[in-house]
């Protein structure tokens, strides 16, 4: 009887053995780090750069927030996340997760676009050019 269970037990620790075997393939988990961003402003679109370390290579893995807000990411290597400012956004620290591993980085500031609300230069609903002015079209006016 002592030999069936001696036998047991050496059979199943030869069992479990392979199961704690390291996978080589396995990259353990570092905190990635930010060291900074370029540009620091600029408008939605904008593809902006992340500088620094432990990103990974695998775009799927990582996420590039603008003050909460996900970025589109458009390549990554172990140093440096290139991702476009979200048209959303509003200026905020810029955040990176990499397998669930986040940080925090410098603050990003949106370009305020410029806006008309009035066109001077207006008499009477006609549009007029101003003297000297270059233009290709037949008429000199255009009605409003």
């Amino acid at each position: 009887m002592k030999i069936y269970s001696a036998f047991s037990v050496l059979l199943c620790i030869l069992c479990l053995l392979p199961a704690c075997k390291k996978n080589q393939g396995d990259v353990p988990a570092t905190l990635p780090t930010i060291s900074g961003i370029q540009p620091a402003s600029g408008p939605i679109n904008t593809p902006v750069t992340v500088t620094g370390s432990n990103f990974g290579t695998d775009a799927s893995k990582v996420t590039v927030l603008f003050n909460g807000v996900r970025a589109t990411v458009q390549s990554v290597t172990d140093t440096q996340v290139v991702a476009l400012s979200p048209v959303i956004g509003t200026s905020g620290i810029i955040k990176i997760i990499v397998n669930a591993l986040s940080v925090d980085g410098p603050v990003f500031t949106y370009d305020k676009g410029v806006v008309v609300t009035t066109i001077t230069g207006v008499t009477s609903g006609v549009l007029r050019m101003a003297p000297g002015a270059q233009h290709n079209s037949i008429n000199q006016s255009a009605s409003l």
